[in-house]
């Protein structure tokens, strides 16, 4: 494995506030879009009514992509979405930038999550209704349990 990789981000993780609260970084995003999956709301309370995906071959989704994340970075993600428990699932994907495809891993619908899968989620929704509360909450006390 190399030391860095690329991330294709679509929920919470899209805003830079929360992206720099986990992971103590802040990463220039580019839109992108990946192919084959779709993206919808879990009613599941762990999961802070973040999004998951899903395999669709006929949807796409737009999102952002940051390249060259550190390992310790990805490491770091993995515990904020609690792939040990199995909410999400790390996945490599190819997404499309401008007119060209960078590989990138994808956090995907976990098993404990897939039951619990309700309607599309909204960025903006999230954004104008929860963001501030998410920020103060579980992204806050997830950064205090890092520094335990």
């Amino acid at each position: 494995m190399t030391s860095s990789a690329n991330i294709f981000l679509y929920g919470s993780l899209i805003f830079p506030s929360v992206y720099r609260a986990v992971t103590g970084t802040e990463r220039p995003m580019v839109d992108a879009i990946l192919p084959g999956y779709r993206r919808f709301g879990t009613d599941q309370p762990s999961s802070h009514g973040c999004p998951v995906v899903v395999r669709s071959p006929s949807h796409h989704m737009r999102g952002k992509l940051i390249f060259g994340v550190s390992l310790s970075e990805l490491a770091i993600l993995d515990l904020f979405e609690e792939v040990q428990e199995g909410l999400y699932m790390r996945d490599s994907v190819t997404v499309l930038i401008e007119r060209a495809e960078a590989p990138a891993f994808v956090y995907v619908c976990g098993p404990t999550s897939r039951a619990h899968l309700c309607g599309e989620w909204c960025p903006e929704e999230f954004e104008a209704r929860y963001l501030e509360e998410f920020l103060r909450g579980p992204v806050r006390d997830f950064s205090l349990s890092l520094k335990r």
